[in-house]
């Protein structure tokens, strides 16, 4: 007698086919995975990078405050300062809380106003401890620690299967079935990873073309200062702007001569103008600043406070703008902040606009 077996092979050849589909695809969407969760970790770092250079400029205008105030009052420059401190973009010689290694509190993200601080908002998983050690008389050194933390990897515990009892038609029939269905969730999952993979990739594109401007925003603010005898008033400090306009002395050390530079917000890039003259767009096109927030703040003494170097708190909101267009509601800014010290002095500046020389 002969045995038409054609038919259990095509199953068997079936359920073998989808098995090594259903493995390929998830092996290619493990790689998918682990890659996204890379790109949310450099996500994360940017984002930490910038919290670690505003506690260091933080720390180096309360630094140069003391510096200013000593010229009139018995202060020194480091005021006592040295062990750990918790430092957030408004802290002060008498509100930066010194804390023991490793008791840092997280910092909470305001929704309103958009900013990391201590104060009521969302918890995040950013921990921020400023190391400030008094080398001598005249030097100190400032170490900042930014820890995030991770996120626990869950095992499923290991089950071992034995038994060499043979599989009934209808329990590959079951089998196949369930093999389909997994090839079509795979299927999904996979798609959705590869979706999410762009998605992550050109908001970190995003991040790090606003991070090239601000980085260059940071450097020309550390030798800028405010004259109003040259068309650069101080603004009222504590306030959001949308553009800062200040005396640079970088460009006046590029140029030769003393030069007004305006950064500002216009049509979701950021732009830089010199002595009211065209602007250049800092940011790419395919990059949506949907919010800039420039803040001035400086040491709270009265009657002299505009003698104090001027402490700049910048923050942007920086999203994809094909991703934006495409799914709004999903497009979520990334928020960049930092705080940058002009190193400049107002009593050192050329003619005195404040008149800090003679108090």
């Amino acid at each position: 007698m002969t045995l038409n077996n054609k038919e259990g092979s095509l199953m068997v050849e079936s359920m073998v086919a989808a098995s090594l589909i259903v493995v390929g695809l998830l092996g290619i969407f493990t790689l998918i995975s682990r890659s996204a969760s890379m790109n949310k970790n450099a996500e994360a770092k940017v984002v930490a990078s910038y919290l670690a250079a505003e506690g260091i400029e933080v720390v180096k205008n309360i630094i140069d405050s003391n510096v200013e105030k000593s010229y009139r009052t018995k202060w020194t420059w480091n005021m006592n300062l040295s062990g750990y401190y918790e430092v957030q973009y408004d802290s002060t010689v008498d509100t930066a809380k010194e804390v023991a290694y490793g008791s840092e509190r997280y910092l909470n993200f305001d929704k309103v106003s958009g900013k990391y601080w201590y104060g009521a908002g969302d918890t995040t998983s950013f921990r921020r401890t400023v190391l400030i050690q008094v080398e001598g008389a005249n030097d100190s050194e400032i170490h900042v620690r930014i820890k995030k933390d991770e996120m626990k990897k869950l095992f499923s515990p290991k089950k071992r299967f034995s038994g060499n009892r043979g599989f009934t038609v209808v329990e590959m029939l079951v089998a196949l079935t369930v093999f389909s269905i997994l090839l079509v969730v795979a299927v999904g999952i996979f798609l959705s990873a590869l979706k999410n993979q762009r998605f992550i990739t050109e908001r970190i594109s995003a991040g790090s073309n606003a991070g090239i401007a601000l980085e260059q925003i940071s450097r020309e603010l550390r030798t800028g200062y405010f004259d109003p005898s040259l068309g650069a008033p101080l603004p009222n400090r504590a306030t959001c702007l949308n553009s800062i306009t200040f005396v640079s002395g970088q460009e006046a050390g590029i140029s030769g001569k003393e030069a007004i530079v305006t950064y500002s917000l216009s049509n979701g890039r950021i732009f830089r103008s010199v002595s009211g003259g065209s602007g250049e767009a800092l940011t790419a096109g395919n990059v949506l600043v949907e919010n800039a927030c420039f803040e001035i703040y400086q040491t709270n003494d009265v009657g002299n406070v505009e003698c104090y170097p001027p402490r700049f708190f910048i923050r942007l909101a920086v999203a994809s703008k094909d991703l934006k267009i495409e799914n709004p509601a999903q497009s979520a800014p990334i928020m960049m902040q930092t705080v940058v010290s002009s190193r400049v002095l107002p009593r050192e500046i050329k003619n005195d606009p404040f008149k800090c020389r003679g108090i």
